[in-house]
């Protein structure tokens, strides 16, 4: 009788997890005794269970046994990802990257940071952004990779913007492999005028 009673808790509390993940944004779904994570990456798995909501543009399609949820942490999910689901090496991630300090305004050089890849990645993006808006002249930033620059057109802001997203002529990438433990050095080739506070954004897949 024992054993049944506690049969029984176990199947309300797991509907009752059911029930409260399907309406936190429908970020878990049931089907066939499993959990169904798509439209959400591990990122958005990891969200939800640290913070009971998720938000995530990027897709993945796979799904995990019911009992995984009874015996694993979320170190688990993810492995399991690594080893079940080809989607997950398209979960972008980011590393953001200060070149400056907020108030002052930004001087031209080589190596104003230098940083060494923890891992391989492949790269899928890159971004600056300014606190403060160069009046004149356009802020251009050149990544090296062991010494050679992974564009074949530089990063810039426009002048009178704090963002590269909308600068008239887009960065191009030359390079995208960036081999474990290679050395990653940002230039600024052009300052500007008055502009500050400069960070970089490199987005990547492992």
């Amino acid at each position: 009788m024992k054993i049944k009673i506690t049969a029984i808790a176990l199947l309300i509390g797991f509907l009752a997890f059911v029930v409260y993940a399907t309406t936190q944004d429908q970020a878990i779904t049931a089907a066939s005794g499993y959990l169904s994570l798509s439209e959400h990456a591990l990122n958005s798995v990891e969200a939800y269970y640290l913070a009971g909501a998720v938000s995530s543009t990027i897709a993945i399609s796979n799904a995990i046994p019911y009992s995984s949820l009874d015996e694993h942490s979320l170190s688990a999910i993810r492995a399991y990802y690594a080893a079940n689901s080809s989607s997950s090496s398209t979960i972008t991630n980011v590393y953001e990257f200060c070149l400056s300090d907020e108030t002052t305004a930004i001087t031209t050089g080589t190596a104003k940071v230098s940083w060494r890849a923890p891992h391989a990645m492949t790269l899928k993006d890159c971004r600056a952004s300014l606190s403060t808006a160069s009046s004149s002249g356009i802020p251009t930033v050149n990544i090296k990779e062991s010494g050679t620059t992974i564009f074949s057109t530089k990063l810039t802001i426009d002048a009178n913007e704090t963002t590269s997203t909308t600068a008239a002529t887009p960065y191009a990438f030359s390079d995208t492999s960036i081999a474990d433990d290679a050395l990653i050095t940002f230039d600024i080739d052009v300052a500007g005028t008055g502009a500050a506070g400069l960070k970089v954004k490199l987005y990547y897949t492992r």
